[in-house]
């Protein structure tokens, strides 16, 4: 995938722009939302650069499924409270290409 993903952007970036306009990294659920859950489906957008999307700071992966060329989704757990989710697009180089964050505040306290 690495090699085909190379190959590609370097000897046809405009073809790749035209057949997948590029896209910012960002979190488009509903920003500040209050759940009354004890987790969240998170949507977004992403280009095809991305290969992972992680918390930011940390290192691992999390669990996300890229639905089209630009679009994702990943479900996460919430604490009771105010949520601070801070997300870092990572592309196939390790080099973080995008970030976004929203506050979710879940009522769901056991």
């Amino acid at each position: 995938m690495n090699q085909r993903y190379t190959w590609v952007t370097a000897t046809a970036p405009d073809a790749i722009l035209k057949a997948v306009p590029k896209v910012a990294f960002e979190i488009t659920t509903n920003g500040g939302a209050v759940v009354q859950d004890s987790h969240i489906v998170l949507t977004g957008k992403a280009w095809i650069d991305v290969d992972y999307i992680r918390r930011a700071g940390e290192t691992l992966p999390l669990p996300v499924v890229f639905d089209t060329a630009d679009t994702w989704h990943m479900d996460l757990p919430l604490l009771c409270g105010q949520n601070l989710i801070a997300l870092e697009a990572v592309d196939f180089s390790g080099h973080v290409v995008g970030s976004d964050q929203i506050t979710v505040t879940s009522t769901l306290c056991l």
